[in-house]
Formats: structure tokens, sequence, C-alpha cells
């Protein structure tokens, strides 16, 4: 209360009651001043997130919601697929300074290669591996159109020009400087050369995989801060694509870019090609939290 002015009794004084209403008028003045600038709504966060919250409650941080899909899904590697799509109960509004706080996982429990060769399956961990790449795109209209999250491209193939395969077709790719919401996930797991058993997947229900069939779950987080205009997202969905391998431009015009290799980039790359690349994936979450600007 650095507002009070200050007043305190000597030894032998005599306490009157003007003094003393002096200092209720004091904390009168003091009080008329405290608002939200220079109030916290409580001394500690732990409440502005209760364990089972209303939508977009809280004033420091606003859950906005959790999300479970449990469907599963078997995207192929030839183009971008849809592996969930989430739809918020309460629209999530994201005003400019807000930091949007999101955090998604998937379950895979099963992957499909056309590759089978283990001298194609050692080239292709050799340049230098290869995954599939999973990423958000939002509704930001209400509208179900869903597009980029700024900081996170789509595969597309105008980024820069002469970035082609071993055959001078042009590649889809995404930027690694465009990469806000992704994550990669290993396409296969091969063997060391020698013994008896050539390749096998590094999740599945076939040949070694049988008898290392693990699901494997993975998860990743993300900040993004809202500047211009207030959005309102309506809508998540977790994108696929596959089979890609981390690389140089090869035309010269870009560093490391995330390819998307459904061709060979080189003459000694193993071709991924149509159904036969596949992941299966399944319990997929997503988490939102919005902080403030303070």
């Amino acid at each position: 209360m650095s507002g009070l002015p200050s007043y305190r009794a000597s030894p032998g004084d005599l306490v009157s009651a003007s003094a003393t209403n002096s200092l209720f008028a004091g904390v009168g003045v003091s009080t008329s001043a405290l608002d939200s600038n220079n109030v916290r709504a409580q001394s500690i966060d732990l409440g502005q997130v209760a364990p089972v919250p209303a939508a977009n409650a809280g004033i420091v941080t606003r859950y906005a919601s959790q999300n479970n899909v449990t469907a599963s899904t078997s995207p192929a590697s030839t183009a971008s697929r849809t592996v969930a799509t989430v739809t918020l109960g309460t629209p999530m509004s994201l005003r400019p300074g807000d930091v949007w706080r999101c955090y998604y996982s998937l379950r895979i429990t099963d992957q499909g290669s056309s590759v089978t060769n283990l001298a194609d399956l050692e080239t292709m961990v050799e340049r230098p591996g290869a995954g599939w790449v999973f990423w958000l795109m939002w509704d930001i209209g209400g509208s179900g159109t869903y597009t980029d999250i700024p900081g996170q491209d789509s595969f597309s193939t105008s980024h820069y020009s002469g970035v082609n395969d071993n055959a001078g077709s042009a590649i889809p790719h995404i930027r690694t400087s465009q990469t806000l919401t992704s994550m990669v996930f290993p396409h296969v797991s091969v063997t060391p050369a020698g013994t008896s058993v050539n390749a096998h997947q590094y999740v599945g229900t076939t040949g070694l995989g049988s008898f290392i069939n693990r699901p494997v779950r993975r998860s990743r987080a993300f900040h993004y801060k809202r500047t211009g205009t207030t959005a309102t997202v309506y809508g998540l969905r977790i994108m696929a694509r596959g089979v890609v391998s981390l690389g140089r431009d090869p035309g010269g015009s870009g560093g490391g870019l995330l390819f998307v290799r459904d061709t060979a980039m080189y003459g000694t790359d193993p071709t991924f090609g149509g159904a036969a690349d596949n992941i299966t994936v399944d319990n997929a979450r997503v988490i939102n939290l919005v902080q403030a600007e303070q």
C-alpha cells in the first residue's frame, strides 16, 4: 500500500481521532487506485488453469481445449493426408499479443514399405534417413477451410526453382525454416549387414516387426504469438506427408530442406511409391492453452 501517508506514533504521543481518520482516508485513496493494471488476479497462477476448467476460462492462462481422436488412419506417402480433424467446441480466440501454446501427440502402430532390399534401405538411411512429417493446419474462418498456420508451410513445388529429383521432375517439399508445427517419425529401420534378417519395419505386424511390434507415441509442442488482428480458431487438422528426407537443395538455391522423396533424388536412391509406403496412426490428442499478453 505505497499510497498510504506515512504516519507513526512516537513514544508519548497521544492518538487522536483526526490522525486515525487521515489514515482511513489514505486507505480509500489507495484502494481507488487499484485496478487490473497493478493487481494480479491472485497471488499464484495455479488456479488460472483448473484441472477441469471450462473452455477459454482463466485470466492469465486460458484453457482452450483438449480433444482426442481415437480413430485409426493409414495415410500413404504420395500426397499430403489428413490424419485427424479436431473441431473446437468453443472457438479459440487469439488476440494481438496472445501466445498460443499447442501440444499434440499421436500413436504410430504400423508401417508399410515398398523398399525391402537391404542395400537400398542402407542407402536410404545414409542419405541421411527417411521419415514421415506431421504438421498442423487450422480453420480460422469457421467455414471448414483449413490453411497453413503462420510459420508452417504445406508441401509445395514453388519455393525454389531447380528442386528436382534425379529425373528432373519437381519434388514437393517444405523449407525447414517453415516447420513451426512439424515433427518427423522414422520410416524404417535396417539391421546390420551380414545378419540373416535383411530388413524390418520400425514398428509393424509383419516380418521382424511382428516380434518387436510396440506402438510408438510421438508428441510436439510449439507456441505462436499473435500479431495484427484477433484470430478465431474453429478447428485444427493433423496432416502427414512422406516419405521425406532432410537434404540439400540440388539446385543450389537453398540450404537444408525437407524433401518428399516420392521419386529418387539421386541415381542411387531407392524409389518410394504408391500405397505400399504408408503409416498407421491413431489416438491423436490436441491440447490448447492461450496466455494473455501482460
